[in-house]
């Protein structure tokens, strides 16, 4: 699916979504974004659904993965230019750090 008005839908509806396996459909809607174009559009919505992937993720305890994912959109955002998505990013992986109990790597990031 490219169709970007659809898959901004679905990432509305993903930030909305509280039940207990969201990353799963997360986990989709990414690679859905990930293979749906380079566009700066598509691009943008990929680095928003990996924010709240890593987000997700952290929340599952999955803190190495969120870090992963976290870092993924990073470069999405520094790949548009996009310095407050990247900051945003970089804000993630220091929490999926410091959360994972590895304070002096989050205080260096």
């Amino acid at each position: 699916m490219t169709d970007r008005r659809a898959l901004e839908a679905r990432l509305d509806a993903a930030f909305r979504d509280e039940r207990a396996d969201a990353a799963t459909r997360t986990r989709a809607l990414v690679d859905d974004l990930a293979s749906a174009g380079a566009s700066p559009e598509h691009r943008a919505l990929l680095g928003r659904a990996l924010l709240l992937l890593a987000r997700q993720r952290s929340d599952d305890l999955a803190h190495a993965e969120a870090f992963a994912v976290a870092s993924e959109a990073r470069a999405v955002f520094a790949s548009l230019g996009d310095d407050g998505g990247r900051l945003r990013a970089e804000r993630m992986e220091a929490v999926a750090l410091l959360r994972d109990g590895q304070l002096d790597e989050a205080l260096a990031g």
